[in-house]
């Protein structure tokens, strides 16, 4: 950032409490609006909200949230906007004009890559290991005989 500038970061989705205390503690030159429930009362059809709505978005420069709580016409309404940063992988679903004009856009890509992963090998021993017939028996306090899969030598196909 330039020395002493400003820049005014709006809030499209709802955040907690705690990531709102961690944004402010980046940089104090980063104005922060919460707008996710003006961007909630516009859609809901609240004049009064959408008037506000684009008063923050006028001097909005960053835009962050998910791609579903973006506001209408945001192209129109912030005409300082540089970056929109989306809290999802993709971006198709953002609109053309968007997409093809000179806004940066970022995304979250790969956040999910290790979680996803790990949640796969996860439900691969589940069932290979009957882990719900395990659970159940346990619960029964009765153990039975039985003959759980082997992963080793099998192909999975992704």
């Amino acid at each position: 950032m330039m020395k002493n500038k400003r820049v005014n970061l709006v809030i499209v989705s709802p955040l907690p409490e705690e990531a709102m205390e961690q944004i402010a503690r980046l940089d104090d030159r980063v104005e922060r609006v919460q707008a996710s429930p003006l961007i909630r009362d516009e859609k809901k059809g609240d004049p009064q909200a959408g008037n506000k709505m684009d008063s923050v978005l006028a001097e909005a420069e960053v835009l962050y949230g998910w791609i579903w709580h973006l506001p209408f016409n945001l192209l129109s309404r912030a005409p300082r906007l540089k970056w929109i940063q989306v809290m999802s992988a993709g971006v198709d679903r953002l609109p053309k004009e968007i997409l093809q004009g000179p806004i940066t856009i970022t995304n979250a890509g790969g956040v999910h890559a290790v979680p996803i992963g790990e949640f796969v090998m996860y439900l691969m021993l589940s069932l290979a290991k009957q882990a719900a017939r395990c659970f159940a028996m346990k619960q029964e306090k009765a153990w039975k005989r039985f003959r759980p899969a082997v992963l080793h030598s099998h192909t999975l196909g992704v």
